[in-house]
């Protein structure tokens, strides 16, 4: 018996958390602001995206998107370098997560591609900020010396660096890379440990801005903005407000932003089964605007494999009954998929990467999606 794929499912990841297989399983930052962080909830949980919700998607240098921290500790760019300066497996595969991105650019010495010892270079000139949102991102684990991407949504608090152009690049409290998300064209489902004011219709979406920019303008608790340079510490206070103030979800015009003003540039609309895909105006990025050393797509290293969706068919070839299948997040969490009967099979839509887990009356074990999907004999 054939059963039918479901929706596309998105894993959440509680800001006090490092999740399964992190770069750093002892957290390298300390943990966020409670004020912005609310504790994650002990169940797991499985929440649909709203049928019609709109995600807007924010250029990374309007004003007011990130906030500051209580902390300069927060985000330790100095430790960050040294814990990948003393991993090196951990340092390739950071790099080659970076490289998975065509858009990455950075101010290095030549045209080319990042290696692990431009990694004091490139972290130094990030700039620790914290989201004042639930903001959707490619994050990444580490297994056997590699960086599996995983679509996620990083809960509103976590500390994070973002380049120059606002988009975030790591994870600061488990020093796990970050990419821009990739769209689904499929009905989301958010699953995993979740936090008491997770709201899937207020889910942000950062764009990179434009242009290069030189000072991030981030929000204050009293609601004013702080300025801080690009690369510099992060701004001596939390953005406990702007957090609250920036929990409702964003208008489907396209009106509304963090800092109450209209949007028009940087930004785009998508239905709840689509991830917003900012698309810049005719005049974003002039040719001098971008660093002359910019990656160009085709510096990408040929190992570097971007997120890349396929369809698995699992069939229990097992003569042992009930085979269940759990789709396993980032933390550890399992999320019942379907049970099989032996000959049963069941199609998935995923991702290469993503893993599963399978368990009868004899044995549990795990299975990690490889590149292509296809067929799957679950005790074959």
């Amino acid at each position: 018996m054939r059963r039918p794929a479901l929706c596309y499912r998105l894993q959440v990841g509680p800001a006090a958390a490092v999740g399964p297989d992190p770069f750093s399983a002892q957290p390298v930052a300390p943990p966020p602001d409670p004020l912005i962080a609310k504790p994650a909830l002990k169940e797991t949980t499985r929440v649909p995206a709203p049928a019609q919700s709109a995600i807007q998607a924010s250029s990374g240098a309007q004003p007011g998107l990130y906030g500051g921290t209580q902390n300069n500790a927060a985000c330790d760019k100095a430790q960050m370098i040294a814990f990948l300066s003393a991993n090196p497996d951990k340092a390739a595969a950071w790099v080659a997560a970076q490289n998975a991105d065509p858009n990455l650019r950075w101010p290095g010495p030549t045209t080319r591609a990042l290696t692990a010892a431009d990694i004091p270079a490139y972290v130094g000139a990030l700039t620790p900020l914290v989201l004042t949102a639930d903001t959707r991102v490619t994050n990444h684990s580490f297994v056997a010396g590699k960086a599996p991407p995983r679509q996620a949504v990083l809960q509103k608090g976590s500390a994070i660096l973002v380049d120059a152009f606002g988009v975030p690049r790591a994870r600061c409290y488990c020093g796990n890379p970050l990419l821009p998300p990739v769209p689904s064209k499929v009905p989301v489902v958010y699953v995993g440990t979740s936090w008491p004011d997770f709201n899937p219709s207020s889910v942000s979406v950062v764009s990179a801005a434009p242009q290069p920019v030189t000072k991030f303008e981030v929000r204050m608790p009293d609601g004013t903005l702080t300025t801080i340079t690009v690369g510099g510490p992060p701004a001596a206070a939390s953005p406990a407000a702007a957090a609250t103030n920036t929990g409702a979800a964003p208008a489907a015009t396209g009106q509304a932003t963090a800092t109450g003003q209209p949007t028009t540039a940087g930004t785009a609309i998508a239905t709840a089964s689509t991830l917003a895909t900012a698309t810049a105006p005719a005049t974003a990025v002039p040719a001098t605007a971008v660093p002359a050393t910019a990656v160009p797509p085709a510096a990408v290293p040929p190992t570097a494999v971007p997120l890349q969706p396929v369809t698995v068919t699992f069939v229990s070839t097992c003569v042992d009954p009930d085979v269940e299948i759990f789709w396993v997040d980032d933390a550890g969490n399992e999320v019942h998929v379907d049970t099989l009967q032996p000959g049963d099979s069941h199609d998935e839509d995923t991702f290469v990467g993503h893993v599963f887990r399978f368990r009868n009356a004899s044995a549990t074990w795990d299975w990690t999606v490889p590149a292509g999907g296809g067929t799957h004999n679950i005790c074959g």
